[in-house]
């Protein structure tokens, strides 16, 4: 899915209508539900989405079109990935405690084999380095 637009649906009646799955089709977006039962997949999404409507399109609007809110998303995910200070990441920006995280497997063998991160609880893994 690498380079493709994805769409989170929250698995709501109205993301079963034919006409809606067929514009979809039509822009090549790629659907990405959570599993179903796990609120914890839709949570995070959820989450995201409120910062994004409270922090870009709640301030910055009225847009001006659509490259014009386009170009602002973009700059505003780059911003939350490598600036913004997160409570849940012990204050420091996502993609610096991406990369502690890989380090500190990849340094204690934690790595399954499709070089993914095997899932680790917060508390076990020292982000202080």
């Amino acid at each position: 899915m690498d380079g493709q637009l994805v769409h989170h649906p929250d698995r709501g009646v109205q993301y079963t209508a034919i006409r809606y799955t067929e514009r979809l089709g039509e822009i090549s977006a790629v659907r990405s539900a959570g599993r179903k039962g796990d609120s914890c997949d839709n949570a995070a999404a959820e989450s995201l989405n409120s910062l994004y409507k409270k922090e870009l399109i709640g301030r910055e609007g009225p847009w001006h079109g659509t490259d014009d809110a386009m170009l602002a998303t973009l700059e505003w995910v780059d911003w939350y990935n490598t600036e913004r200070l997160h409570s849940a990441c012990k204050y420091i920006p996502p993609e610096r405690t991406r990369g502690k995280l890989l380090r500190a497997a990849g340094k204690h063998g934690k790595l399954n084999t499709s070089g993914k991160q095997k899932r680790q609880s917060p508390e076990s893994v020292d982000t202080s380095r």
